[in-house]
């Protein structure tokens, strides 16, 4: 079995930056009403980025992710398709990203928003292409040669968050992955 790295969520936390935005209407008021009786779903408009501090001995961890699955009350809404600026994507079905590129305030926004049902968010999850020397590994500043990356389960479980009617909202990411690597060293 060759050597390689485990990326586990127990240091992975989530950050949420919010912007509400109130609507300006030219005539007064707004109507959420459908005429139907009923009033439309409300949503807010969500923006997910990723960040980290540095790390000890690599020089790069890349993953690519696969997808993020947002999970409330009795429904998951999977977002399977990327679009970012910052990574220069658009509807793309995978992204790949330098964790060690994402430190600090150079944080990447990898979904430029989203329209997601307002309220309560259980978890955040994101599955990460792992065991795959092509898709996701980390580079040894001292040998050069990239490892794999193993993720259990092959996603990060991540903790809740709530989106606001009307908002804007930027959900960041951040690894820490001086805690949440560990190295396995096995036969190359």
């Amino acid at each position: 079995m060759m050597s390689n790295y485990n990326l586990i969520a127990k240091s992975a936390s989530l950050s949420l930056s919010i912007a509400l935005l109130s609507a300006c209407g030219g005539g007064g008021g707004s109507d959420t009403s459908t005429g139907t009786g009923t009033s439309a779903p409300q949503t807010g408009s969500v923006s997910f980025g990723f960040s980290d501090a540095p790390v000890p001995a690599l020089s790069s961890v890349i993953i690519t992710v696969d997808k993020i699955t947002v999970n409330r009350t009795g429904e998951d809404i999977v977002i399977d398709r990327f679009t970012s600026a910052d990574l220069d994507i658009d509807d793309e079905e995978t992204f790949t990203l330098d964790l060690l590129e994402v430190q600090g305030m150079d944080n990447k926004i990898v979904v430029d928003l989203v329209e997601l049902p307002a309220g309560d968010y259980q978890n955040l999850r994101i599955e990460v292409l792992d065991e795959d020397i092509n898709m996701s590994y980390v580079m040894e500043t001292d040998t050069n040669l990239p490892k794999i990356i193993k993720v259990p389960s092959d996603e990060l479980k991540l903790g809740g968050f709530t989106v606001t009617a009307g908002g804007v909202q930027t959900i960041m990411i951040e690894f820490g992955l001086r805690e949440s690597m560990t190295y396995n060293p096995g036969p190359d």
